[in-house]
């Protein structure tokens, strides 16, 4: 049980430093706030777009994931995770030693 809530709290990290990373990325190419909000609501509102502003958006969605996995962007923009393999494996790793050294006894 403690692999499984530490594993949804690695993806829900994972997912919240993504949207913040897209949201800002999108805001310093100068999309207009209420398009970032729409891709944030829903991915498939890209579908919609066209032109140089969907080239953003999707370049704004890679960089985001790698950022948020880990990966080290040429943004200039850097954080904590960036000196370990990545994020999402960091939040993983840590679920997994917490839940090996944590016994779990009968609920009954």
């Amino acid at each position: 049980m403690t692999a499984t809530i530490g594993m949804i709290l690695g993806l829900s990290l994972s997912s919240s430093l993504q949207r913040s990373v897209l949201r800002s990325v999108l805001n310093e190419r100068g999309v207009e706030a209420q398009v970032v909000q729409s891709v944030l609501d829903d991915v498939l509102f890209v579908r919609g777009l066209q032109g140089e502003l969907k080239e953003l958006v999707v370049r704004g969605y890679v960089e985001s994931l790698a950022y948020s996995h880990g990966e080290q962007l040429h943004t200039g923009v850097r954080s904590f995770a960036d000196y370990f393999i990545g994020f999402s494996f960091v939040c993983s790793a840590l679920a997994f030693f917490v839940s090996w050294s944590v016994w779990e006894g009968d609920l009954t």
